[in-house]
């Protein structure tokens, strides 16, 4: 049982750290997209 609960938790972790991957990577590419767009203008 506590095998189960390890790899519940360990699939958990991974899922959590590639959504926060995705939400940091969209959130840097705009803030790049918006910067970019202010030095030309």
């Amino acid at each position: 049982m506590s095998g189960f609960y390890f790899l519940s938790f360990l699939l958990f972790m991974i899922v959590t750290i590639k959504t926060a991957k995705a939400i940091i990577s969209v959130r840097l590419s705009k803030t790049v997209t918006r910067l970019s767009f202010l030095g030309n203008a």
